[in-house]
């Protein structure tokens, strides 16, 4: 018996793999082209470290700490052995199909039984997913290695007794997952913070409970070699910023722009005072963009000079906040809203209104299942799904601040596919092994 569940488990996955496969190179067939827009200027940089072996941007090239390492890397290898944006298409697919199959295997390591077909499922055919294959931005591979860093947790879990080097192996190698995902979207550094909370709590409820203090020790140092695995991947990039550009950053000097983007009185006043559904006006915004260029020429901040236009940016910013309080607040509540919305605004060119409608019904049921998985999570399920639910809270919270759209909340799907397929499930331990 156990060997037909595992037969008819291989069966399932590969035909959600398959059609997350198919999907996304129906992607790629249809807009593939949209690869050679570099809307946010990772080709660029990819283009010259390939070249040059240097994290830079424009012409002649110049160092930068403008977007974070990971995804240029990606694009560079792509240039290293002459590929094409069909290439870069291709890995995409391959990321995207990872991505469903790892879905599969966190959502059986969780218990969820058949429901784990769901959650691959729900990934599979993600709206926000499928579009990113043929976009040059982070959302596909920082998907994968959100879903990889599940799989990684639940799969090698830091066992806080037996072999002291298994423990430690196990925890630099959570700290080295979660450190790739920073490296690729800095938003969820602030997680960091998070986990650093969740272990202080862990640790005093086991103080108060039968814990022996040799247990609680161990669980010490697991938490601490997860900060030696994460620090090992962050530092190269801490201290070339340092080096090259002047400024000791994990993350990126972008931060003041989207803080900025996110708060300031012309987008306040001309989208967040009104009514639900207005979207900034593209002559509203290019002519907001180039008055704060011209600020900061007056300033004497060159173009160039990233660090003092991210500080510039940030304490304008901060005035902004300060100035205007009650918008700033109801601006909150409307990133809140819009991290979680369920269709774009503004249809893209060559798509169907159709698939506007579809991608709101999606997300519609995706979202209450969503809801009611957090409902039916049991107090035994916390322990372990609390850790993993931390990344789509640090995304969701770091975006009440800075700028937002549904597109941000890309890199954890999967979780969120997981906890909808939650819903449909009884709780861990009252049903059949899931045989995988």
């Amino acid at each position: 018996m156990q060997e037909f569940y595992k037969r008819w488990w291989l069966v399932l996955l590969l035909i959600v793999c398959g059609v997350a496969c198919a999907a996304r190179g129906g992607m790629l067939a249809l807009h593939g082209r949209q690869l050679l827009e570099d809307r946010d200027g990772y080709v660029d940089i990819g283009y010259h470290v390939a070249r040059n072996g240097t994290f830079a941007t424009g012409f002649p090239p110049r160092p930068t700490a403008y977007r974070p390492l990971l995804f240029p890397l990606l694009v560079a290898a792509v240039f290293w052995f002459h590929g094409s944006y069909w290439h870069h298409g291709i890995i995409h697919v391959v990321l995207g199909t990872i991505t469903v199959g790892l879905t599969f295997r966190v959502g059986q390591l969780l218990k969820l039984g058949w429901a784990s077909v769901l959650a691959a499922g729900l990934v599979a055919i993600d709206p926000l997913l499928l579009q990113s294959t043929v976009l040059a931005m982070t959302e596909t591979l920082c998907a994968t290695l959100v879903i990889a860093w599940c799989w990684v947790l639940l799969e090698f879990p830091s066992q806080t007794e037996g072999d002291k080097g298994h423990r430690i192996g196990t925890a630099l190698l959570h700290g080295v997952c979660f450190g790739l995902i920073c490296l690729c979207r800095p938003g969820f550094l602030a997680a960091v913070g998070l986990f650093s909370v969740w272990a202080m709590a862990a640790v005093a409820r086991n103080w108060r409970s039968s814990v022996t203090k040799s247990e609680l020790r161990s669980q010490l140092i697991v938490g601490l070699w997860s900060l030696v695995g994460l620090a090992s991947v962050l530092t190269p990039w801490v201290v070339r910023n340092a080096i090259v550009i002047g400024k000791a950053t994990p993350a990126t000097t972008h931060g003041g722009y989207t803080l900025l983007l996110a708060n300031n009185p012309v987008f306040y006043h001309e989208v967040v005072a009104q009514p639900w559904g207005t979207v900034w006006q593209g002559d509203s915004l290019n002519e907001w963009q180039t008055r704060l260029e011209m600020q900061m020429r007056s300033a004497g901040i060159g173009r160039n000079d990233e660090v003092s236009r991210d500080r510039w940016m940030y304490r304008r910013a901060w005035s902004h906040i300060r100035a205007e309080p009650a918008l700033f607040l109801r601006a909150c509540v409307w990133r809140g809203l819009r991290f979680w919305d369920l269709a774009p605004w503004r249809l893209p060119a060559g798509y169907s209104i159709l698939l506007l409608w579809g991608t709101a019904i999606f997300y519609g049921l995706v979202t209450c299942g969503m809801l009611a998985g957090l409902v039916r999570l049991s107090a035994v399920e916390w322990r372990t799904w609390s850790l993993l639910l931390l990344l789509p809270l640090t995304l969701w919270l770091t975006h009440l601040v800075y700028w937002t759209d549904m597109r941000m909340r890309a890199p954890v799907i999967p979780i969120v596919a997981l906890l909808a397929a939650r819903a449909l499930t009884q709780a861990s331990g009252r049903r059949q092994p899931t045989g995988c």
